[in-house]
């Protein structure tokens, strides 16, 4: 059944015949219809909304990351923008389109603002009382003052050794040439490969590695230190093919590049 009018009335048929059976005061009411649902468990769903199979449907999404706060604006932006190609416009294309764009944009460019790649997460007690302190609070407790319970903490992940912990800041101890834009791009993929899976023709395509990622720029790390413009970039590159190995010699130079 695709006709949402059908759905409607087929629904309100056997909300009926429940209604019929169930002890009184409980009611069974038909409320909405859903076309298409893309449903990726428990309360973790996005899908057309019809309320009581009525009028042009809109978006509706439970439990995903668009819909909660803790994650950095970016992420939400990019996968509402592909679930509105996935849901509303019945494209698949679009979405996967929208999704691979992005993870484009973030690893090779060099972003223009902290804003998108901010992370603000809640202290829900004093940053002395957390037995394992999370990257929020590992940041609360070197600012000045250190912030009150309940007060949200901003940072962001920035390239360097350790885990997420030992690499996140606070955004005014950050420049944009410091971000880890790999981390960032590893937090969409982890949020949309579970959702494109499930419509996608070519997940894997999606999801494949971008080729210009940046890795380093001259704005911080060992670029920085050695002199170089901050406009410079160090970018990831696909190896050229191997030539046959010369008979006369046995060392090909495109080994060491």
């Amino acid at each position: 059944m695709t006709d949402i009018a059908q759905a409607s009335a087929r629904a309100e048929q056997l909300a009926a015949m429940v209604d019929a059976v169930i002890p009184k005061p409980n009611r069974l009411e038909f409320e909405k219809v859903y076309r298409p649902l893309l449903l990726r468990g428990k309360k973790r769903y996005c899908g057309r909304k019809f309320e009581e199979g009525k009028g042009d449907g809109e978006l509706d999404v439970k439990g995903l990351e668009m819909v909660r706060r803790d994650n950095f604006p970016l992420l939400p932006q990019i996968q509402r923008a592909a679930m509105e190609q996935l849901i509303m416009h019945d494209s698949p294309e679009g979405a996967d389109r929208v999704v691979r764009d992005g993870l484009k944009g973030i690893v090779t460019n060099v972003p223009t603002d902290l804003i998108p790649f901010t992370i603000a997460k809640e202290l829900t007690k004093a940053p002395d009382s957390y037995a394992v302190e999370p990257p929020h609070v590992r940041v609360a407790r070197k600012m000045d003052p250190v912030p009150a319970v309940h007060h949200r903490v901003p940072y962001v992940v920035t390239r360097g050794p350790g885990g997420v912990g030992d690499r996140a800041v606070h955004p005014r101890e950050a420049s944009v040439h410091e971000l880890d834009t790999d981390w960032y791009a590893q937090q969409v993929t982890r949020a949309m490969r579970r959702l494109l899976e499930l419509s996608s023709a070519d997940v894997d395509a999606v999801f494949a590695p971008v080729e210009g990622t940046i890795v380093a720029t001259g704005g911080a790390g060992i670029l920085h230190a050695l002199g170089a413009p901050a406009e410079l970039t160090w970018r990831k590159s696909q190896r050229p093919p191997k030539r046959p190995r010369s008979t006369t010699c046995q060392m090909d130079l495109r080994d060491y590049y």
